[in-house]
């Protein structure tokens, strides 16, 4: 049975969905953790989970085919592990 952090589990499924349009990652950084405290407060809404923030930039296609860099950020939770087996 294998663990895997859930960020490790994301990044495997952007680089495998990313690969069917053309998209490259280009590079990520960790911008800050947020606990589900600070969550709650600036969302208003509950959290769960703390996270782990991280900046992502990455190629993609223009409609016209031309490659472009875009940029995004994701939420990662930092206690949730899926189990494959």
């Amino acid at each position: 049975m294998k663990i895997l952090n859930l960020f490790f589990f994301n990044i495997i499924c952007l680089l495998y969905f990313s690969s069917l349009n053309a998209q490259e990652i280009v590079s990520y950084q960790k911008v800050k953790t947020m606990t589900k405290q600070e969550i709650s407060n600036t969302l208003f809404i509950p959290a769960k989970y703390d996270v782990d923030v991280y900046n992502i930039i990455y190629t993609s296609k223009k409609m016209n085919l031309q490659k472009d860099t875009a940029s995004g950020i994701i939420a990662v939770a930092k206690t949730l592990l899926i189990n494959f087996r």
